[in-house]
Formats: C-alpha cells, structure tokens, sequence
C-alpha cells in the first residue's frame, strides 16, 4: 500500500479539515442543548433568544459538516453516544424485567396508546388490549435488541440493517414520549366495547344507554356492542430508563424530557443511517476502537445511577466480541457469533433477576430503607403568580410579582391594561417515595384468632364482652361467625355443618377497617410475607414459611403476609396449606413494587428494610435470627 493510500482513511475521518469538522461537531451539539433548555420549562424566560441561538448553532454546524465532509466525524460520535446509551438503557431495563412490563402493560391499557389510533383513524374497536399477557415476554425481547444493537453499533457489524433496526425503534420511542407528553386527560375519544348477551356489565351498559348520552348501544345480537366517549388513561412516567433515575437521582424524566431525549437520539440515528448506506473506506483494523470511549461513557452513566455493573457487563461483551471479530478461524459472518455472544450474556442476566429479584433494587423498599422517611420525603410545590400589563401608548409589557404589583399601584395608571396572569413554578411538587397505596388493613368482620393474637391488634379491640361460634357450611365451603347470642346449635344439620371453634372478642363498631401501618413501622423486629395474589403465588417454600412463622412466635417476633387477595382466596389458601398466618389487605400496585417475587420476605427493623428475599432464596429462621434480626 502506498504512503498515499495509507493516509486516505485517515483523511476521511477528518473530511476537509480535523480542526473545522471538530468545531462543528461540537457546534452541532451546543445547539442541540441550547434547544433544549429552550423548550425547557425552567427557562421559559429566556426562552427565545436560547431557542434563536440554539437553532442558529444547529443550522450553521450542519451547513459545515456538509462543506466540510465531515459527515464520519458526526457519525462516529453518534455510534459511540448511541450505542452506550442503548447498552446502559437496556441493562438497566433487563435489571428489572418485571418492572418494565408494568409500564408496558400501562401503555396497552384501551384508554393510553390506543386512543390515538382510535381518535386518528376513527377507529373505535382498536386495541392493544391484546399484548397485555405478553407484557413481560415483549419488555425481555426490547432489552435484549437494545443491547445487542448497543454492541453491534460500536463495532460496525451489519450497520445498514442495525443503523435501520436503531433508527426504527427510536422512531416508536420518540412516538411514545411523544404520546405521553401530550397526552390530554381532559379530551375525548370514542370507544366501543363488546360484551357478550349474559355479561352483567354489559347489561348495565344497556340500561345506561338510556340515561347518558354519552354511552350508545350499536349491536344487541350474536353480542352486545357498546360506544362510548372516554377520556385517556395518560401516562405520567414512560419508564425509559425503569426506576434508576428515579432510584438514583430522586426523580425520573419528566415526558417532556423524555421526548426531547429520543428526538436527540433519533437525530443521531438519522446520521447514522446516513453514514451506514454511503461507501466507507475506513480498514477494518480501525472500526472496532470505538468502544473505548463508549465503555467512558458507560461508566459516567454507571456513576449517574449508582450502579457500576453495566461497566462489567460492558466489559465482557467487548471483549468477548474481539475475540470473535479476530479470531481467524470465523472466516465469514462473523455477526452472528457476536450476536449470540451478546444475547446468551443478556439473557443470563434477565434469567437470574426474573428468577430472583433485580440485582440493583432502585424501589423504595430495597434493604436499608426507612420506611418512613420515604412517606415524608415529598415537596409541596410552590408556585408565584406574575401579572402582565402592557402600556397602551409604547406598547411596553411589564411582568411583575405580586410584592412588586401592590408597591407600583399600575392598576390607577390608565396608560396600563391588564394582559393576562402567568402562574410560574418557582419549585416543583415532588411525590414521596411511598404514597398512601401502602397502609396494610384487615376488614374487622374478617378478624381470626391469627390476626387478634398481635398485640398491635388486640390493643386496638375493645374489651371482651361476648363470643362468636365459628359454623363452617361444608356444602358452600365457607366459614360463617355468629354471635353467641343469635347461635343455636339445633339450627345446624351435623351432615353440613361443622361447629369448629369460638372466638372470644367483639367487634369495634366505630371502625369497618383496622389499619397497622403505624404499627408496622414501630415494631422493634417484624417478618412481612408479601404475596400479591396468593392464588398466582409459588408456595414450593411453605413449609419454609411455617417453621419460621412458629420459629418467630417463640422469639416474640410478629410474621404477617400482606396480599391484595379476597377473602375467599385467603381462607382457601390457609385451610389448603394449614397456615394460620394473619393476613392483612394492601394495594396491589404498591406490593410490586416491594418485591418482584411472588412471595417473598422483607424483614423490618423499626421500620428500615433489613433483609429481602425472593421465595426461591428463602432462609431459614436460623440463618435469619443470627444474620438479620439480631
């Protein structure tokens, strides 16, 4: 090769001139982030002149990099930013798989996703009710293809159908931060449902169509199909990058944020399509040095959500892929091995957190949480109210705060007219960490002898003045109380009733509801078995729970199981494992997010997370007092 065309590569990555491409480059991106803060609420004041200065800077960096040629500078510095993000997103999704198919499902909901194509396209039986079962199996395949494009972009493997694989699901991401930042929960929207002739819902929607407008009936034959005007189910967080950010830095992107994030990532994917169908003169040798700088920037988004396995991650697929892209004996294809390599590492890790619990817990519940600091850590928002007048002779506006309003008296200056009133945020509300969906409670006619043998739930019942006889009807298979007083054995056929037991405690009739929250949090040590649905749950580990249910009596330390199940669901799930543990109700939603396992155990030390584990992790008692509870 001679000197001329060893430097042509070389030449090529520089386009014109090194120094001018770089300058553009950065350009480019100076104006991307001065859009940005633009459009950014924080800086409605200036926004203007910064979206003026921002889309200038765009606009002259781009016209450089043309003149230039310096379109490989551009599309080299998207590969290594869009391949790390894709990487970082992606782990930090397959962390939490589950998680991640809880946002999905959100989106498949008839009133969030769908209304648009419903209110678009005039289409009202559309759905993407459908892809609900298949949630988590959708939310695995999008954090693999995530990593496995992530890698594939950094070493230039198969880049014309990557580069379109990349820019295609940035097109769908940027359509659904799109979706969520706009998204109107005051609009309207036509839907129609179908029931079948027996439903009871659809009866009643029959009977509605009568009265509310609103509601019309379409078809009452084979089916009963019902149209009616909704409003959207808007999602608040589009879980882009799961809980991390909201884990790690106390809140997650706001939409808006989040749709400005993916319009930069699909402005960068555009160039990279750009560079990927145009002829490309670099060697081989010199396409695969880029994940230097991508493993940098992969360590700085680590650092950003306190998590450094990324890094590791990151580190072994690299190195794996070398070794693949330079081993001599792959003569050809040697995508596909990189492509299994990188699938087979990201599959372990979402087949490890699926069967446990997430490696890196960004929840509110993970161990070394109090509990109660995170019900108190939210802000109350504050808000400043400034008033706009404009002068009627210069055409002058003058904006001022309400201190500054009452000391100008402008309202007696005729030369002033009232404009408008602008609400500005001078400091955003934040939620708690742990809002009210976390406040356990038993129905007072559902009491057993389980719940009242704690002492936080005994203290609260009133004295006793009475007994109730515990009749289980065999036939309907339910267990009936009836007071003493209104019991007679002679009423109850021996051939279907059985007299089991009798309680000895009456109760509060000033409450339908107890509720143990506050006693939860006071308690010196206390075992909680989660279980959000106790008929869905893998109970391989019961008899675990039982021998540290009567381990933990002995040693004065309450165990409870919390679960959104009925209270069928219940008594049926203790008389078939004989597990007389008290029970108490709370919201699904916040039990998903203590633990992703079903069940599973969380131990508390006056309301700090000391221990969790997934059922298939479960200790032993002994393990648990000496390691934990001691």
């Amino acid at each position: 090769m001679t000197r001329r065309n060893a430097m042509r590569p070389k030449a090529l990555v520089a386009g014109r001139s090194f120094f001018f491409n770089l300058i553009f480059v950065v350009l480019n991106l100076a104006g991307i982030t001065t859009l940005l803060f633009g459009f950014h609420a924080s800086f409605a004041d200036n926004s203007l002149w910064l979206k003026v200065l921002g889309f200038s800077l765009f606009a002259f960096s781009i016209a450089g990099l043309i003149l230039f040629r310096g379109r490989l500078m551009i599309n080299n510095f998207a590969r290594v930013f869009v391949g790390g993000i894709f990487i970082v997103s992606g782990l930090v999704k397959a962390n939490d798989p589950i998680g991640f198919s809880y946002k999905l499902e959100e989106y498949f909901e008839d009133g969030a996703l769908a209304y648009r194509i419903k209110e678009w396209f005039g289409m009202p039986d559309f759905s993407f009710e459908y892809l609900i079962p298949m949630a988590l199996g959708i939310a695995v395949f999008i954090c693999i293809v995530e990593i496995v494009l992530g890698v594939l972009l950094l070493f230039r493997q198969k880049m014309k159908i990557v580069t379109v694989l990349v820019m295609s699901m940035m097109l769908f991401f940027t359509f659904l931060t799109w979706h969520t930042a706009s998204c109107d929960n005051k609009a309207n929207f036509s839907d129609r449902d179908h029931y079948s002739l027996n439903s009871a819902l659809g009866q009643l929607k029959v009977q509605q169509t009568k009265t509310d407008k609103k509601i019309k009936l379409i078809a009452y034959t084979n089916e009963i199909i019902i149209e009616e005007i909704k409003t959207p189910q808007c999602v608040n967080d589009c879980g882009c990058f799961g809980d991390a950010m909201k884990g790690s830095l106390g809140r997650s992107l706001t939409p808006s944020e989040s749709f400005w994030k993916d319009l930069i990532l699909l402005y960068l994917s555009i160039w990279l399509v750009a560079g990927a169908f145009k002829k490309n003169t670099i060697p081989e040798e010199n396409r695969t040095w880029y994940w230097l700088p991508a493993l940098s920037l992969i360590r700085l988004l680590s650092w950003v959500f306190g998590w450094f396995f990324p890094v590791l991650f990151s580190f072994v697929a690299f190195f794996g892929t070398l070794w693949l892209l330079r081993n001599d004996k792959i003569k050809a294809n040697k995508h596909w091995p990189v492509i299994g390599w990188v699938t087979f590492l990201s599959v372990l890790l979402i087949s490890y957190v699926l069967l446990y619990e997430p490696i890196k817990d960004y929840r509110p519940y993970a161990v070394g949480s109090n509990l109660k600091k995170k019900m108190n850590d939210g802000v109350d928002g504050k808000y400043e109210n400034i008033l706009v007048y404009k002068n009627n002779r210069t055409g002058k506006i003058r904006k001022m705060n309400e201190a500054t309003y009452n000391v100008s008296k402008i309202w007696k200056n005729k030369d002033w007219k009232f404009v408008r009133n602008i609400s500005t945020e001078k400091v955003a509300i934040k939620l708690p960490s742990i809002t009210k969906q976390f406040d356990p409670f038993v129905a007072i006619e559902n009491l057993t002898k389980s719940e009242i043998a704690l002492d936080f739930v005994s203290n609260k019942m009133l004295p006793v003045k009475g007994i109730q006889y515990e009749v289980y009807d065999m036939e309907k298979d339910t267990l009936l109380r009836i007071e003493s007083s209104l019991f007679s054995r002679d009423e109850y056929e021996e051939n279907r009733f059985l007299i089991k037991d009798t309680v000895e405690f009456i109760k509060n009739q000033e409450e339908q509801e107890l509720y143990i929250l506050e006693d939860i949090l006071k308690q010196e040590r206390i075992i909680i078995l989660t279980a959000k649905n106790i008929s869905e749950a893998n109970w391989a580990e019961v008899g675990q729970y039982k021998s540290i249910l009567q381990a933990s009596k002995k040693d004065g330390i309450p165990m409870i199981l919390l679960t959104n199940s009925s209270n069928e669901e219940i008594n049926a799930f203790r008389k078939k494992y004989n597990f007389e543990i008290a029970v108490f109700t709370n919201e699904e939603i916040e039990l998903k997010a203590i633990a992703r396992s079903n069940p599973s155990i969380m131990v508390l030390k006056k309301g700090v997370v000391k221990g969790k584990y997934p059922h298939r992790a479960t200790p032993d008692y002994k393990w648990l007092r000496e390691n934990v509870l001691n």
